[in-house]
């Protein structure tokens, strides 16, 4: 930045960039040229072609390092600038670019350092209106609940304790929806500022674990887990306690979505330098037209497991952030309703460490 700063103190230059750039290059056009004249007028007794083109070759040559040595301090802004957008989206770090200068690579700086700032406000802003809605809407829906208990404890009615306890699940349901929201906007915010890198992943220790998690769902609806592989472990650019929770968000809804006594099967498999994750289930299976569509934010389609588990909604958005974040790739398929889905995570395999 020390040769941008210095030309950036006259007038010529102060403003624009371009000149900086043509100024360097008339310079370095023009001093083989000068250096050849020079020679030539001092050195014409002893002059001959060989030292002519000796003399031609070298300062062409000595200019045009020179010159690209001096376009590469130049372009240092840019690169600042660069590295400050990859820092921002790689950890949300908060960059602070010199914003005096005037010119086109002053302007982006300063645009650069004012839309990250500008950004980061509207994320905290947005965390907090989200905390505050979640919050009252959580009281909200208590109050109802609240009333629909009272009901049912003063009223021997069938018809209307029935309507009362319809009420308390749908309450109930909407606070999960709630609390799943407020989870999912804290996880976004913790996963924007991790940074993940390649690890020795061993699928043995995952598959274990998260099976010991769902033991309890797993007994309750008598659902095995099968697992095909023949990998132990091998190299991913992701954190281990992440693909934990992207395996757990996908067999919770296996388990979720199949049948009593059905089977799950994750399989791994190698396949052109990527790895692939399959959890497949024989389940309810969904429309072949919703299967991008799941991985959104905001989805309208939840639907009950077959035991009546309810839906988080958010769980799929979440997996899809990690694994993005990842490099990698998410996505489900099915061959329709009552015919089992199948969902699949590819990620890149990286050298041993």
């Amino acid at each position: 930045m020390n040769f941008y700063t210095f030309l950036s103190r006259f007038g010529l230059f102060k403003s624009n960039y371009a000149f900086k750039f043509l100024f360097v290059a008339f310079c370095g056009i023009h001093i083989p040229l000068i250096g050849l004249i020079v020679f030539i007028v001092y050195f014409q007794n002893t002059i001959s072609p060989s030292a002519i083109f000796i003399t031609t070759l070298g300062l062409t040559l000595s200019a045009t390092v020179m010159t690209l040595f001096i376009l590469k301090k130049l372009i240092k802004p840019i690169e600042v600038a660069s590295k400050a957008l990859i820092e921002y989206r790689a950890n949300r770090t908060i960059p602070r670019m010199p914003v005096k200068f005037t010119d086109e690579a002053g302007l982006l700086m300063n645009n650069i350092q004012a839309t990250i700032k500008s950004n980061e406000e509207l994320l905290e802003q947005r965390k907090n209106i989200a905390f505050f809605l979640s919050n009252d809407l959580k009281d909200f829906t208590q109050h109802p609940s609240s009333l629909a208990h009272l009901i049912i404890s003063q009223q021997s009615d069938p018809q209307i304790r029935e309507y009362a306890g319809l009420i308390i699940q749908s309450s109930e349901r909407q606070r999960n929806i709630i609390d799943s929201f407020m989870k999912m906007l804290k996880n976004e915010d913790e996963l924007s500022k991790k940074t993940f890198r390649v690890r020795t992943i061993n699928f043995n220790e995952i598959i274990a674990g998260v099976k010991r998690e769902l033991a309890g769902k797993l007994q309750n609806k008598n659902i095995s887990i099968k697992v095909e592989s023949d990998i132990d472990q091998t190299c991913l650019k992701i954190d281990k306690e992440y693909l934990s929770m992207v395996l757990l968000n996908l067999l919770d809804n296996a388990i979720k979505f199949s049948h009593v006594g059905s089977e799950i099967v994750v399989t791994t498999k190698k396949d052109k330098g990527d790895l692939q994750i399959a959890v497949s289930d024989t389940g309810i299976g969904f429309d072949k037209s919703i299967g991008d569509a799941m991985f959104k934010k905001i989805i309208s389609y939840g639907m009950p497991g077959t035991e009546n588990e309810q839906p988080g909604g958010v769980g799929l958005y979440c997996c899809s952030k990690i694994i993005d974040k990842a490099d990698g790739l998410i996505y489900g398929r099915s061959r329709g309703e009552e015919k089992g889905a199948i969902f699949y995570i590819d990620l890149k395999v990286y050298k041993r460490l």
